[in-house]
């Protein structure tokens, strides 16, 4: 038996070519793929998967219920410079209590949403990293843990903590998200 000249066919236009070329002779399609070539290539722009880090589970706990700390603390705060004007209020009745209360609940809601998109930027620059996850899986648990603790005072207090904290999951999933970008351009 003699020398087999070995033949690739190419896989774009199907011309035969032998095994040391690297580009097709008749289209100039790449037949072979060398070790130089595919370091000269550019990476492959992919989207950039962070993973799963309990540590910054554990950070955007705390940096959550930090957050909870302080909504309950400017909460009494307002509420009682708001209620206490209502109360010395001459014409004070009940319309002027429903009224004030409806006033610090929306007062709430609004530092709530605040608090939690700011603190899902805080846990996003301190990992520098887009950390979505952990942070609506840190507000998930400390709303949790919050409703378990309040508990203790109305039966209530967990379902409200828990119908608080699924919106607020998404609050600050997308401040993570947002806190995180300048760290994704950089890589």
């Amino acid at each position: 038996m003699g020398n087999k000249l070995n033949i690739d066919n190419c896989r774009k236009c199907g011309a035969a070519n032998p095994p040391s070329n690297q580009y097709c002779a008749a289209c100039g399609a790449v037949l072979q793929v060398s070790t130089a070539m595919m370091a000269a290539q550019p990476k492959a722009v992919a989207p950039h998967m962070h993973q799963f880090e309990k540590k910054w589970l554990f950070a955007s706990i705390f940096v959550f219920l930090g957050v909870f700390v302080i909504c309950v603390a400017l909460f009494f705060v307002f509420a009682t410079l708001f209620l206490d004007a209502v109360a010395t209020d001459v014409a004070f009745g009940e319309t002027a209590l429903k009224t004030g209360l409806i006033k610090v609940m929306v007062f709430t809601l609004i530092l709530v949403t605040v608090l939690y998109f700011a603190a899902g930027i805080l846990v996003s620059r301190l990992a520098q990293d887009k950390k979505t996850l952990e942070a609506a899986l840190g507000t998930m648990i400390s709303s949790i843990a919050v409703g378990i603790g309040g508990s203790l005072f109305s039966s209530d207090f967990l379902l409200l903590s828990l119908v608080c904290g699924i919106p607020g999951a998404a609050i600050a999933a997308l401040g993570a998200r947002i806190g995180g970008r300048k760290y994704m351009r950089s890589m």
